[in-house]
């Protein structure tokens, strides 16, 4: 059986972050990555923890996600909506590192106990392309994985406003893993919304034409695995899928 690093994760509170280090291991070195990548990754996210714990938790928590949702794709029997083994492995290790670059963010708005302002979040939004000079040492579809996280289909996210097939499937799975992460994971200015929630908001997006509804659909059947979604929702999915 597969093993689910998001359900060994989810056993887990936030005291217990010994335990939590020992399921990251065991998730790199799943991986066919050279020593150097290993205790790069290793390096990165204990500099991680010590400078932003949430970020670190919620990290790994895009991580497990991430591995849940593309494996549904790995050596699928689709023109598309396939990952050959190496651009599986590449998108795991970009979803464990996708939020370092936020170490350059200040803590005062990194971990702001409240929205944030507009001029806030432009710095917020800087954290994808500071990340890249953290990832010198891991190939090119890694980091543009991580750049490209908050790209949204409709040309709204960020850095670069990509649109539509300019998004590759990669990144398109990395997103929503993100979002839905952010939307499950309890902050001190909101509370953590219920995987029936959680849907509600995916589909929104991918009604508004801002995620994939495809990877959508596949990560709301994984959301079904942790709470029944009603009949209304259901039919939504078909429409969307």
């Amino acid at each position: 059986m597969q093993t689910s690093y998001l359900k060994e994760y989810q056993k887990l509170t936030y005291t217990h972050e010994q335990n939590l280090d020992t399921i990251i291991h065991s998730f790199i070195s799943e991986f066919d990555l050279s020593n150097t990548q290993k205790n790069q990754i290793y390096y990165l996210l204990d500099q991680l923890k010590s400078y932003s714990l949430i970020t670190y938790i919620h990290s790994a928590y895009v991580a497990f996600r991430t591995y849940d949702l593309a494996i549904t794709y790995l050596n699928k029997d689709d023109t598309y909506y396939t990952l050959n083994k190496n651009e599986f492995r590449d998108i795991c290790v970009a979803s464990i590192l996708h939020d370092v670059g936020k170490m350059d963010i200040p803590l005062s708005i990194l971990e702001k106990p409240g929205p944030l302002t507009s001029q806030e979040f432009s710095v917020i939004q800087m954290h994808t392309l500071k990340a890249k000079k953290y990832l010198e040492s891991f190939p090119e579809s890694v980091i543009d994985l991580v750049i490209h996280h908050h790209e949204k289909l409709d040309g709204s996210g960020y850095p670069n406003h990509l649109k539509g097939q300019q998004i590759n499937l990669g990144t398109r799975i990395l997103t929503i893993a993100d979002i839905t992460s952010a939307l499950s994971q309890k902050r001190s200015y909101k509370n953590m919304l219920r995987p029936c929630e959680v849907a509600e908001n995916l589909l929104r997006y991918a009604v508004q034409g801002k995620v994939d509804s495809i990877v959508c659909s596949d990560m709301i059947k994984i959301l079904l695995d942790y709470e029944t979604i009603n009949y209304d929702n259901q039919e939504k999915l078909e429409i969307i899928s």
